[in-house]
């Protein structure tokens, strides 16, 4: 909404003056002036700081919002310290870059929405200011892939339904990375000290590193699958975990491929710190063991899920709720700890996995039994009757 001159001469008769000031601030800070990129212009390049690539023909300052929208036929080229209150997609398939890697896209209180399906992508350094809390949206069926570092900034709120991506190349260094909505994937590094909050309803995926875990919502390693490494996991709030188990057993043996964060066969959460969980997991805390990929035989021993590299962790996780997909009836697994060796990018490391094994149901184990004993009485039987001639 526009609170032009007339709308607050009326307001004035039923406001004070000082909540109108109030009102007329917020709303210059919720979107600045719209500057729409038009680039291709036959008079020069596709550069951020060449006003005609923008209409009107200005090139954008911190009280602006960059818009984005219709061809991505002519690609924008961060060339110089770049400025915006914020930047909205309205389309796909457009990348914002600056590939010499010399400059910085300074986003203020508008943050980043990408607001439409498929994928939109920003290869240039961001700021979001020294002391700023932001939210950036990626609309359902979008992703919004942020593929150089991300600086400054107490926190920030990843919201919308949709997929944000840190890129391999996606370090937010200072402060908390919210997951409010959606699916948020680090492959790159988050190392703010408050680490990754992933609230209910949201999802934490990657093969990249962060800081630390916490909240309600759900975190699953990989890419389908791969590996996730943090500090430390703090499940109080109800975290939830899904591990995905694609590397069939060779010889009755599962493990995963430890040097391939990117595609390890079998999804692994590796924890670092000395103490893994900072509190015990329990039964609100659901951890889905997903096998529906794989034929399980009877012996088999699938390893993955939690690693940890200084612990066993075993009394930590042992009252967490369990649920395995594609176990076939008569069968269930045994969940256990034991250490094992990872060939991580980084080296070696002597730590603790979780280790899943296909054992018989109990009901299955009591009929084998019992069939057994049946056996036994019948053979002796005959022996006795063979011996009385």
């Amino acid at each position: 909404m526009i609170y032009n001159g007339e709308m607050i001469k009326d307001l004035r008769k039923w406001i004070s003056p000082a909540a109108i000031a109030a009102l007329a601030f917020t709303a210059f800070q919720a979107r600045g002036d719209e500057v729409t990129w038009v680039g291709g212009d036959v008079s020069g390049p596709n550069n951020w700081n060449n006003s005609k690539n923008w209409s009107p023909s200005t090139e954008p300052s911190p009280s602006h919002t960059v818009v984005f929208a219709g061809s991505a036929t002519y690609q924008p080229k961060v060339n110089t310290k770049a400025a915006a209150q914020g930047v909205i997609f309205r389309s796909a398939g457009w990348t914002v870059e600056d590939s010499s890697d010399s400059f910085v896209l300074n986003v203020s209180s508008g943050g980043i929405h990408s607001a439409t399906t498929g994928t939109n992508t920003v290869k240039a350094n961001i700021s979001i200011g020294s002391a700023s809390t932001q939210t950036w949206e990626v609309d359902s069926g979008g992703t919004l892939v942020i593929d150089k570092r991300i600086a400054d900034g107490t926190s920030l709120t990843k919201a919308g339904s949709g997929t944000m991506t840190l890129g391999t190349s996606g370090s937010f260094i200072k402060g908390t990375l919210i997951v409010s909505e959606g699916t948020l994937r680090v492959n790159g590094s988050v190392s703010g000290t408050g680490g990754v909050v992933v609230q209910s309803g949201a999802t934490l995926e990657g093969s990249g590193t962060v800081s630390k875990i916490s909240g309600a919502g759900t975190v699953g390693p990989g890419n389908s699958p791969g590996i996730l490494t943090t500090g430390s996991v703090d499940g109080s709030l109800g975290t939830d975990f899904t591990f995905e188990f694609t590397q069939a057993a060779v010889s009755g043996m599962s493990t995963p491929i430890f040097s391939n964060a990117a595609a390890s066969g079998n999804d692994v959460l590796r924890i670092t710190d000395d103490t893994p969980f900072t509190t015990a997991l329990n039964a609100n805390n659901v951890v889905t063991v997903d096998f529906t990929g794989l034929t399980l035989a009877l012996g088999d021993v699938y390893q993955g899920g939690f690693y940890s590299d200084k612990s066993d962790f075993l009394s930590s996780i042992s009252s967490a709720t369990f649920n395995y997909l594609g176990v076939d009836e008569g069968l269930q697994i045994h969940l256990s700890t034991i250490e094992a060796s990872g060939d991580f990018s980084g080296g070696t490391v002597n730590g603790y996995i979780t280790q899943f094994t296909v054992i018989p149901e109990p009901t299955a184990t009591a009929l084998i039994a019992l069939s057994m004993g049946g056996l036994w009485f019948i053979a002796r039987r005959m022996r006795r009757e063979k011996a009385l001639g």
